[in-house]
Order: structure tokens, then sequence, then C-alpha cells
């Protein structure tokens, strides 16, 4: 998931667990994502066995990766999500500041591409109603 999907000059921005594609050139037309560069480059991901609380799917392994990409430095506001959406479906939906909350994982794709066709590029995604790809 961390690597570049489409040719091109551009950065992934995470939203949640999701990452949009979007160029360079649109990043300053977007204030509400300070994003921060993350280096291609192996790591350890997951806990060591003799960590307390430790969970079975917490195996340590070495993930890869193979370009760098952007991650947005905070979470994706509501009021920015309502912006993008034209409705936010935060249990606390009162604080514009705050992180949008209660979406699945099919509505955060939608957000990324809903930003992407906002900013005049493709959608990074392919969403019909039984599966998502890239």
């Amino acid at each position: 998931m961390f690597q570049v999907h489409k040719p091109g000059n551009h950065v992934f921005l995470l939203v949640g667990t999701l990452l949009l594609l979007i160029s360079p050139q649109v990043l300053a037309e977007i204030p509400e994502y300070d994003m921060v560069r993350i280096r291609a480059g192996s790591f350890l991901m997951g806990s060591p066995e003799d960590v307390v609380l430790r969970r079975e799917d917490e195996q340590l392994h070495k993930v890869t990766l193979t370009r760098d990409f952007f991650m947005g430095r905070y979470e994706v506001t509501q009021e920015f999500y309502e912006t993008i959406m034209g409705s936010n479906p935060s249990y606390n939906n009162v604080c514009p500041d705050c992180p949008v909350e209660r979406i699945t994982w099919h509505e955060a794709v939608v957000f990324c591409n809903a930003v992407s066709l906002k900013a005049g590029l493709d959608p990074a995604y392919e969403v019909t109603e039984s599966s998502i790809s890239l």
C-alpha cells in the first residue's frame, strides 16, 4: 500500500489508513493538509515477543517502502470532510476541527476519490459495490 501506483509526479495523502494520490501543485490549495515526507527504506513493524500485552497479530516483520510519499501530519477534520462530501457522519459532529470518525473503509476511499476529483486529478481508486482496487 505504501508505493506509488500511478506514474507521474505525485504524492500520497494518508486518510486514516488510505493513501490518496495528489499532485504537489494541489497541496498548496489544500491548507488543511500539512504534509510530511516519508522516505523510502526498510523498517521493522510489529512488536518483539517480549512486549507486555502484545497481540498475536503484532509479529515483528520487515517492511520496505519502495518510494518516498507524503502523509498528512494531522487527521482529516470534520469540516474538511463535510466540505468535500456534503455531510458529517461523526458522532461528535459539533467540532469542525476534530477528526472525522465513524466512516467505513469504503466511505474513506470514496472521500479520497472525491478529493482527487476536486483537485482536478483522476481518482486513485476504482470502486464498485463489491470491490475496491487501485
